[in-house]
């Protein structure tokens, strides 16, 4: 679930008349597109209830709003917009919906039109996203969206023309485990006000609203936000990082499929074996906003394609200094028609050539690509040897679901010494709630359909 930024390039100067100008608006990703302002503009990109939230697509580069979605642009106290063309995306032209606005008008649309434009002349705007596909090219009974590739503002100013607040953060994002040391990244900014910070969640990270100080708490994940009010020289600004702190990884623990490293994969065999014509892989490394994990998937070309037994195959796991051993992943998944009776993980020692399967009792959550462990599968049997460890693929022309998986702990008690054998079934874990959109919530409602994740174990309830 990938949000937006929208990156903008305004002219500034000294002493300013009120004339026609220009800002151009490119979409990016971002962590929050609830509200944030950039060079003075206010956005706010919200869903109707029920619906689905407004995203960014990587792949494509473009933001999409989807039926009932809502966008407001507010522009600086001393700014008019007179004119706002969107720039459609191949994708919006196919799914077009009719566009409304308050205040102002939307110009006449187009099946599969390059632009849609609004006039008028206003400091707040809202556009509402129609329900169906009135003006794209695919079928009319589709559902309809909005999606853009960036916004040219036209817009005349008063009074002294204001400069950027260019806050920006370096890097945009830092992953830690719990316990190790933090170093803060760098905010550099143009504008003189004063900067007020905040975290996203408290129980994660904990910041001092003055100085940016960071203290670390917990695992999970928590976006650092600096916020600068408008001033007489310079528009208001924002920047924000992203911290993600994961559980510490035991001593005696054979970390693979790391999620921080592009090689990551390094020394593992992804079988192309039994595919059907028209697929020409199942198993591949892939990266989100610089995380990267091992993806599974026979659904291309908007088709379902039946895989049989189709393995991503480990290094050789040397596990002869070792009287115990077990292991668990991280592993995310939103359709399950045929995940759990066609895929699974299986083991086998060096050099041989069939399988034994392993049993998995903790599979993703449902209907979201949240991340959640796998049960603690035992490994005993192998304490002593070397092994390999093999996540098979299945799929049907009916279903070929998309399979997530990275950090993969292999952990024991070495011979002749103290280790550690990792469990995370903790019965006395506390219970972190998200939503059905994996999003954690502080404080959910009584009543409310919630995903539950308590030590290794995540199950939907109602509370």
């Amino acid at each position: 679930m990938k949000k937006f930024l929208l990156s903008l390039a305004v002219l500034a100067g000294a002493a300013f008349t009120a004339s026609a100008d220009e800002v151009t608006i490119t979409m990016a990703a971002q962590d929050d597109y609830a509200e944030f302002i950039i060079d003075g503009y206010t956005f706010k990109a919200l869903k109707n209830a029920g619906g689905t939230a407004p995203t960014f697509n990587t792949s494509k580069g473009d933001m999409r709003l989807y039926a009932k979605n809502t966008l407001e642009i507010v522009s600086p106290g001393n700014v008019q917009m007179q004119k706002v063309v969107f720039n459609i995306s191949a994708q919006g032209k196919k799914q077009q919906s009719t566009i409304t606005c308050t205040p102002g008008t939307i110009g006449a649309q187009t099946t599969g039109g390059e632009t849609v434009t609004w006039n008028g002349d206003a400091q707040d705007i809202i556009f509402t996203v129609g329900e169906k596909n009135d003006f794209g090219t695919n079928p009319s009974r589709n559902a309809g969206q909005f999606d853009f590739t960036s916004i040219v503002i036209t817009y005349t100013q008063t009074g002294v023309a204001k400069k950027n607040a260019d806050m920006a953060f370096d890097p945009k994002s830092v992953t830690l485990a719990l316990g190790e040391g933090f170093t803060q990244p760098t905010l550099t900014k143009a504008t003189t006000a004063a900067v007020a910070y905040t975290s996203s969640d408290e129980a994660v990270a904990t910041v001092d609203a003055a100085t940016g100080a960071v203290t670390i708490l917990a695992v999970g994940e928590t976006v650092i936000e600096a916020k600068a009010d408008e001033n007489d020289e310079y528009y208001a600004g924002s920047a924000s990082y992203t911290i993600t702190v994961k559980e510490p990884v035991p001593a005696g623990t054979i970390v693979l499929l790391d999620p921080s490293l592009e090689n990551g994969i390094e020394g593992w065999t992804l079988s192309a074996d039994n595919l059907p014509e028209g697929l020409t892989y199942v198993w591949n490394w892939k990266s989100y906003d610089n995380e990267y994990y091992l993806n599974g998937s026979a659904f291309a070309n908007k088709t379902a394609y039946p895989v049989s037994d189709c393995y991503a195959i480990s290094p050789v796991v040397d596990l002869t200094d070792y009287n115990d051993a077990s292991m668990k992943f991280e592993q995310a998944a939103k359709f399950q028609t045929t995940l759990k009776t066609l895929c699974g993980v299986s083991v086998r020692e060096e050099g041989a050539a069939g399988w034994t399967p392993l049993e998995i009792t903790e599979w993703p959550v449902a209907d979201s690509w949240t991340w959640s462990w796998s049960n603690v599968i035992d490994l005993k049997a192998y304490a002593g040897k070397k092994i390999q460890i093999g996540f098979k693929y299945g799929s049907t022309a009916e279903g070929a679901d998309t399979w997530e998986i990275r950090n993969l702990y292999v952990s024991g008690q070495k011979s002749g010494g103290v280790g550690i054998v990792d469990s995370m079934a903790e019965e006395n874990a506390p219970e972190v709630y998200y939503n059905l959109q994996g999003i954690r919530l502080a404080n959910p409602e009584k009543g409310q359909l919630v995903i539950v994740r308590k030590g290794n174990k995540t199950f939907k309830a109602i509370l």
